[in-house]
């Protein structure tokens, strides 16, 4: 379970980078838990590091 608070900043990391972004350091801690849970993955493009959605993501 989380707060609130918590669970808003958790929806808007995984909704910015959703379609994949460079991954800004500020916000890694809350991009950490949603790679844990499957929500997002991590992957190299061009030597930069991006984020956007993993396995149990779906756009329907």
């Amino acid at each position: 379970m989380c707060t609130i608070s918590e669970g808003k900043e958790l929806e808007r990391i995984f909704t910015k980078y959703f379609d994949g972004r460079e991954v800004d350091c500020n916000d890694s801690a809350i991009l950490d838990k949603l790679v844990l849970s499957a929500y997002l993955s991590y992957d190299v493009k061009d030597g930069r590091m991006i984020a956007k959605a993993g396995p149990l993501a779906t756009k329907d």
